[in-house]
């Protein structure tokens, strides 16, 4: 899997588990966040990404759990408390060990659907405006499993979260690059760099 650039929907940036990424303005229908990570293998405990609010309300949960072969997704209102789940079929062998994957969580009208490596996994109701969401959080993993990236739109990111470029960095891909295809490497001055394979 290759982490999508910057032109391809919105600014890729570094992500952190725990660490709260604040939404510059309010999501809309047609938004895409995508978060990026690097499944070790089968004693890799749940992971998750999340679309927050203010007082600790989840608009929604998007919980992997390959040790019961069950993808969770679910809302939580503060004094309410979690809600009923949703619980669409995944089984953990999309899960492939040592690899990247992406999780994509787009908009839609009055639900989201979520994707797994392009491919729909389920939808969740918006139980709660979307208008209220002011930042995604990514939770879990272990035994290996690390978040590595996560995508938001252009407008919603803000500045300051592009994937920063350090020497040695390693992207990952599906398949072995072609003929003619253009990898395209920015520098701090912005300028794009291109190279025929």
């Amino acid at each position: 899997m290759m982490l999508a650039s910057d032109d391809e929907g919105g600014h890729i940036f570094d992500a952190k588990v725990g660490t709260d990424y604040e939404l510059h303005k309010a999501l809309e229908v047609g938004d895409v966040i995508r978060a990026f990570g690097h499944y070790n293998d089968a004693s890799t405990s749940k992971f998750s990404l999340n679309i927050k609010g203010a007082n600790n309300l989840y608009l929604l949960h998007v919980d992997f759990r390959p040790w019961g072969d069950v993808l969770v997704l679910n809302s939580n209102q503060p004094g309410v408390g979690w809600q009923a789940e949703v619980r669409p079929a995944f089984v953990k062998s999309k899960l492939e060990s040592a690899k990247i994957f992406a999780v994509s969580v787009e908009v839609m009208e009055g639900e989201y659907k979520i994707s797994f490596n392009g491919e729909e996994v389920g939808k969740f109701p918006q139980r709660q405006d979307i208008k209220l969401a002011s930042h995604i959080v990514l939770h879990g993993g272990s035994n290996g499993f690390e978040w590595k990236a996560a995508q938001l739109p252009p407008a919603v990111a803000g500045p300051g979260l592009s994937k920063p470029c350090v020497t040695g960095d390693k992207v990952y891909f599906d398949n072995a690059p072609e003929v003619d295809d253009i990898i395209t490497v920015w520098v701090s001055s912005r300028i794009s760099h291109q190279r025929s394979v």
